[in-house]
């Protein structure tokens, strides 16, 4: 994870994803973000980074699924396995993780229509030059 908090929260900007924390939600270190994109059923998509370390779809229903990446382990003399959930500490990275999340799942379009606009969206490529890194 190497975006710094400020180029994360200009990107959300950019893609028009707006920050809905409630003032009890900020008081338990989570924050909510909501997309310019709705589900089928008419409401936007809504995600959240949580004090804990879990990065959440926020979808309105009694499943608020969990997004952090899944490790499976077995146990000692125990045939089934087992599955975890790797917990990010950082809220910067958490922010990272779940904009990230946000682009590849509903981003990945040729083209997405927000407040009627198009945006296309282009592949992020990078060039290390000298030990410099330049974005194209």
């Amino acid at each position: 994870m190497n975006m710094t908090k400020s180029e994360i929260l200009n990107t959300m900007k950019l893609l028009d994803i707006k920050e809905v924390t409630t003032p009890r939600q900020a008081l338990n270190g989570t924050r909510e973000f909501e997309l310019p994109i709705k589900y089928r059923w008419g409401k936007n998509i809504r995600l959240a980074s949580f004090k804990t370390g879990y990065v959440r779809n926020q979808n309105g229903c009694y499943s608020n699924y969990q997004l952090n990446k899944v490790i499976r382990y077995k146990e000692k003399g125990n045939r089934y396995y087992n599955y975890k959930r790797v917990l990010i500490q950082k809220e910067v990275d958490r922010l990272e993780y779940l904009l990230k999340f946000a682009v590849r799942n509903y981003y990945t379009k040729q083209q997405v229509q927000v407040k009627k606009q198009v945006i296309n969206i282009e592949p992020e490529v990078s060039v290390i030059v000298n030990g410099h890194r330049y974005n194209l």
